[in-house]
């Protein structure tokens, strides 16, 4: 039996914001523009602990969040 994921209020914090972030400036602007719906892409990040991630996926979604727009992940079990 599958439990659906519950949607949580999720604050951000302050800090975890694209201006905030150094080097990768491809990425950032990848990941501002599917945040602001310039592009519309599915995207997968990866890389070594401590390398960005999370600072990117919550940059991501709080610049969607600001901008009335919701984000989200989908549950591994449906990824191919």
């Amino acid at each position: 039996m599958s439990t659906p994921q519950l949607p949580l209020a999720l604050r951000f914090p302050a800090d975890q914001r694209f201006a905030g972030f150094v080097g990768a400036a491809e990425a950032v602007a990848w990941l501002h523009a599917i945040a602001t719906r310039s592009r519309r892409d599915w995207t997968f990040l990866s890389g070594p602990a401590g390398c960005g991630k999370t600072h990117l996926l919550l940059s991501t979604a709080a610049t969607a969040s600001g901008l009335a727009r919701s984000s989200g992940t989908p549950p591994m079990t449906s990824m191919p």
